[in-house]
C-alpha cells in the first residue's frame, strides 16, 4: 500500500499478520510511518501486536539494519512504540539505541524492568552496566527479580551497589540459581549460614549444586539425613547426583541401607560400601538383578559369577569362553534383558547356562509393547507359580501331582511284595522325602570324591552328582555299571541297571548310624530282606 494513505484498520490487520518476514516487516514499519506523518496515533492494540511481533521475529533486527533504523524513526518522532522487554531485545541487537530508546521512554529501573534482563553472555552484562549507569535503580520487590536468571553481573551489580537488601530468603533465591561466588558475594551483606539452605540447595536443580555443597561444607555445614534424601530423590538432577552424593559422604556423612538401595538402583556404586556395616540382603540383590547391576561382592555369589554378570551384554563371546564359567541363572537373565545379543546368549547355553521362565519374560519385555502378550503372559506365569512345584532348577511338577506320586509310592511299595520277581523292592523307605535337605548324612569322604560344596542339596541333586561321576569315568556298560573303587561300598563290583537307585540310596547310609548298619551287608540283595521287613511292618502299623 505505500503511496496510499493507510487506516487505522488497514494498519491493524497487517500488523495481526500471523507470520512476518523481513519484506513483511518492511512493508509495516513504512505503512506506520506514513499513519503518524498524516496525523494519526497508534492505538494501544496497535502496539500492543506491534511489540508481540517484533518479539517473534527478533531476528529481523539484527538481520535487516534498515527495519531497526525504521524503528528509530519512529521514536525520534515522539512515538512509545516499545515496551519494555522489546526495548532490551533492541538495545541487546544495536548497543547505539541505548540513549535513545532510555531518553525516550525515561525508563525506570526497578525489579520489573530488570526481570527482562536474561541474556548471560559478556556482550549482555556491559550492554547492562551501561543501563544502569545511564539510569536510577529502584528495587522494591527483591523477590521479582529471581523470577528469571539472571545474569549474574547484574546480581553481583545490585548486592555490589546495595540496590538488593540482602534477607535469608534472597540466600535461599540465589542458592538455587547461581554459583558459589555470587553466594559468598551475597552473604557479606546479610543473611546467614544454616542446614536449610543445604536442604534448599538439594532440594534444587541448580547446575553448580556441587561446588555449593562444597562451600557449605567448607563452612562448618553439617550433612544431615534431611539433606541427602533431598538429593537422591531429586528428579532433576540425575547426572549429578553421583558426585553430590559421593560428596555428602567424603564429608562423613553415614549412609543408610535404605539410601544405598536407591543409590544403587540409578547404578550409583560407592567405594569402599563396607566401612557403613551394611548388610547386602536378598532384598538388595533383587534390586541389582532387577536393574542388571552388582557393584559389590556377595556372600552367596562368587566374584567370577558377578564380573561374568556384570558383562553379558552384546559381544562379549570371548570372554565369556576365556573365563569357562558356568553361567548362574542371574546371568542367563541379564543376558536375555538385552537386544541382539543372541549370540552371546548361545555362547552361555554351550557353557551350561540355562533358560528359564524369567529369561522369557524379559525377552518378551524386550522386544514386544503389545499389551495382550503381555498380559496372557503374565497370566500363565501366575498359573504356573500357583499349580507347579519347582523341585529341581530344571524339574516342575505339579502341586497336586506330588501329592497323588506320593501315594502311589505307598501303593507300588505294597505290589513290590506281590511281584518281588518282577519289580525291584526300593531301598528308599516310604517316609523319605526326596526334597529334604540330605547334605549333613552324607559322608564328608563321598563329598570330596563327588565334588559337593553346596550346604544345600536334595536326593535329586545327590544323584545327579552320582551319574555324572558314572558318565565322567566311563562306569556305565550295556546292561550294568561297574562301580568305581571310590564308591564300592557294599562289595559290589557290578551293578544292574535296576538297582541304580538302590546302590546310590545306600551311598547315604555309609558310615551313617542312625539307620539299619549298610556297611555289614554282604550285597545289595540281601538289603532286600532288610526293605521286606520294613515295608510289612509299615503296612501293619498302618492297618491297626
Amino acid at each position: 500500500m505505500a503511496g496510499n494513505r493507510i487506516n487505522a484498520g488497514q494498519l491493524l490487520h497487517q500488523l495481526r499478520k500471523n507470520v512476518w518476514s523481513h519484506h513483511d516487516t518492511r512493508i509495516i514499519l513504512n505503512n506506520m510511518l506514513d499513519f503518524v506523518t498524516n496525523g494519526s496515533n497508534f492505538t494501544s492494540e496497535m502496539i500492543r501486536t506491534f511489540n508481540t511481533k517484533i518479539r517473534v521475529n527478533s531476528r529481523s533486527l539484527y538481520e535487516e539494519p534498515s527495519i531497526l533504523n525504521k524503528i528509530i524513526q519512529l521514536l525520534n518522532l515522539g512515538h512509545k512504540i516499545l515496551d519494555q522487554e522489546t526495548s532490551i531485545i533492541i538495545i541487546l541487537y544495536n548497543q547505539d539505541t541505548i540513549g535513545t530508546i532510555m531518553n525516550t521512554y525515561n525508563f525506570e529501573i526497578d525489579e520489573i524492568f530488570i526481570s527482562y534482563f536474561n541474556r548471560t553472555d559478556n556482550y549482555a552484562a556491559n550492554i547492562y552496566k551501561t543501563i544502569f549507569e545511564l539510569c536510577s535503580i529502584k528495587i522494591v520487590n527483591n523477590e521479582k527479580i529471581f523470577e528469571n536468571y539472571l545474569n549474574p553481573f547484574i546480581v553481583n551489580y545490585l548486592i555490589e551497589h546495595r540496590h538488593l537488601v540482602i534477607e535469608q530468603n534472597i540466600i535461599h533465591k540465589i542458592i538455587t540459581l547461581y554459583d558459589e561466588s555470587v553466594l559468598e558475594k551475597a552473604l557479606r551483606y546479610g543473611g546467614t549460614l544454616d542446614n536449610s539452605l543445604l536442604e534448599t540447595c538439594c532440594g534444587s536443580s541448580n547446575i553448580c549444586m556441587y561446588n555449593i555443597i562444597k562451600f557449605l561444607f567448607s563452612n562448618s555445614i553439617l550433612p544431615t539425613h534431611t539433606s541427602f534424601e533431598k538429593l537422591i530423590n531429586n528428579k532433576n538432577i540425575n547426572y549429578y547426583l553421583d558426585i553430590n552424593a559421593k560428596l555428602f559422604l567424603k564429608y562423613g556423612y553415614n549412609l543408610t541401607y535404605e539410601q544405598l538401595l536407591k543409590l544403587t538402583s540409578k547404578k550409583i556404586k560407592i567405594d569402599n560400601i563396607e566401612k557403613y556395616g551394611i548388610k547386602l540382603d536378598d532384598n538388595y540383590l533383587k534390586v541389582c538383578d532387577k536393574i542388571n547391576f552388582y557393584p559389590y561382592p556377595f556372600d552367596d555369589i562368587e566374584q567370577s559369577d558377578i564380573e561374568l554378570m556384570n558383562i553379558c551384554y552384546p559381544h562379549r563371546n570371548k570372554y565369556i569362553i576365556k573365563q569357562g564359567i558356568i553361567p548362574k541363572q542371574r546371568c542367563m537373565r541379564l543376558a536375555c534383558s538385552y537386544k541382539n545379543n543372541l549370540s552371546t546368549i548361545e555362547t552361555l547355553i554351550e557353557s551350561g547356562g540355562k533358560i528359564d521362565i524369567e529369561c522369557l519374560q524379559k525377552t518378551i519385555e524386550l522386544h514386544t509393547s503389545n499389551r495382550q502378550v503381555t498380559l496372557i503372559f503374565e497370566k500363565f506365569r501366575e498359573t504356573l507359580l500357583n499349580d507347579y512345584k519347582l523341585i529341581d532348577k530344571n524339574i516342575v511338577v505339579k502341586k497336586k501331582e506330588v501329592l497323588e506320586k506320593k501315594e502311589e509310592v505307598l501303593e507300588k511299595k505294597e505290589d513290590v511284595l506281590e511281584k518281588k520277581e518282577e519289580i525291584v523292592i526300593s531301598l528308599i523307605p516310604i517316609d523319605f522325602d526326596i526334597y529334604n535337605n540330605i547334605y549333613d548324612i552324607i559322608s564328608t569322604d563321598i563329598k570330596t570324591i563327588l565334588g559337593i560344596t553346596k550346604k544345600e542339596l536334595n536326593y535329586v541333586d545327590f544323584r545327579r552328582f552320582v551319574m555324572n561321576y558314572v558318565n565322567d569315568n566311563n562306569c556305565v556298560k550295556s546292561e550294568f555299571i561297574t562301580v568305581p573303587n571310590e564308591l564300592n561300598y557294599n562289595k559290589n563290583n557290578e551293578i544292574t541297571i535296576k538297582y541304580i537307585d538302590n546302590w546310590i540310596y545306600s551311598l547315604l547310609k555309609y558310615k551313617n548310624k542312625s539307620t539299619e548298619n549298610v556297611e555289614n551287608i554282604e550285597n545289595l540283595e540281601n538289603l532286600e530282606n532288610v526293605v521286606v521287613k520294613r515295608v510289612r511292618k509299615t503296612r501293619i502299623l498302618k492297618k491297626n
